[in-house]
């Protein structure tokens, strides 16, 4: 039995006066590193072309995250020092803008940065994950021709609530190169397509994916995590006892 239909003849639609406002933000920085970008992604190229030659896991050998070996080789290069420098600028302006954090007390090789290169190719996929024991996540792409995109999961639970995502549809935003995947006010999902020579940054817990992309392309990032380790306070609370006496 069909419910009753409501007559609206005498009704009348009567919200209150109000502002709907964004809260809870998540930063996230974009930009471009001042490199050679095809001399670095010739170099990545040639590094995974290494991995290649004892490696035949195609699900491996187009990183040098499992090859710590190969993955040191790219501390040799010629654009790494300026590019270790830029990240770490980069990463000590973002925290302190963003979060108010203090870093006065730092210096270049206090933050700890571990880069890793991959190169992209057909089949290649990254489902939805996150980054553990650090703060600031990012990857710079060298080249990305073929505009492979990157994906990021809102942190937002309420976000993904099965009612907010009934009417699942793209929203144009501010951001270039972006769309946002749900409602106006409630994204379940972003999808930023980078260009040759960006470098993003984000907070490490934040999940991201890579889809499979079909066909030719040349896809090359420089993913990275950074963290520095802050000076300890109350540390000399009880009588000092050295631990070395438990050594394995």
């Amino acid at each position: 039995m069909r419910p009753p239909k409501i007559k609206n003849n005498q009704l009348e639609f009567a919200p209150y006066n109000h502002t709907v406002y964004q809260i809870f933000p998540t930063p996230f920085l974009r930009g471009e590193l001042r490199l050679p970008h095809q001399q670095v992604a010739k170099d990545c190229e040639f590094l995974i072309g290494e991995i290649k030659k004892f490696d035949d896991d195609p699900k491996r050998y187009y990183t040098t995250y499992f090859h710590e070996n190969v993955r040191e080789m790219m501390r040799n290069t010629e654009w790494y020092t300026s590019f270790a420098n830029q990240i770490k600028d980069t990463y000590i302006d973002f925290i302190r803008m963003s979060y108010d954090m203090k870093v006065d007390h730092l210096s270049r090789n206090d933050i700890h940065l571990f880069a890793w290169v991959s190169v992209w190719e057909e089949g290649i996929t990254h489902t939805y994950h996150n980054h553990q024991d650090c703060l600031i996540s990012g990857t710079y792409y060298p080249v990305n021709e073929g505009g492979q995109s990157i994906k990021f999961l809102s942190p937002n639970v309420h976000a993904q609530h099965p009612y907010g995502g009934q009417r699942i549809q793209d929203y144009k935003l501010d951001m270039p190169n972006t769309k946002g995947i749900g409602s106006g006010h409630s994204h379940i999902e972003m999808e930023i397509n980078p260009t040759c020579g960006e470098s993003m940054m984000w907070p490490s817990t934040l999940l991201h994916a890579v889809s499979e992309q079909q066909g030719d392309y040349r896809r090359v990032a420089i993913s990275f995590n950074l963290k520095h380790n802050d000076p300890l306070s109350h540390t000399e609370d009880g009588e000092d006892l050295s631990y070395e006496f438990l050594q394995y």
